[in-house]
């Protein structure tokens, strides 16, 4: 699994099932991690830190005007430099 902040419609990596922070906050469930209420009062505190932030990813718009430094991964860095924030 791959996790994005920044979403495109043709955002893919071949092998890879790619992921949004929203679409995990909606998978987490605290209390299956845990019986303890610190845990899962952790992991609340996790979850809505995830969709706070991928709340604020939302609000920028995507420009085309950043270049993403280099990355050891060619593939991946090509993704990345093709949607240019």
């Amino acid at each position: 699994m791959l996790t994005t902040l920044f979403w495109t419609n043709n955002l893919s990596f071949e092998g890879w099932t790619v992921k949004t922070y929203r679409t995990i906050t909606d998978y987490i469930e605290p209390n299956k991690f845990s019986n303890d209420p610190y845990y899962q009062s952790l992991i609340s505190d996790y979850k809505q830190f995830a969709f706070n932030l991928s709340e604020l990813s939302e609000q920028l718009e995507i420009k085309q005007e950043y270049d993403f430094a280099i990355s050891l991964n060619k593939v991946l860095y090509g993704k990345l430099n093709e949607i240019k924030l």
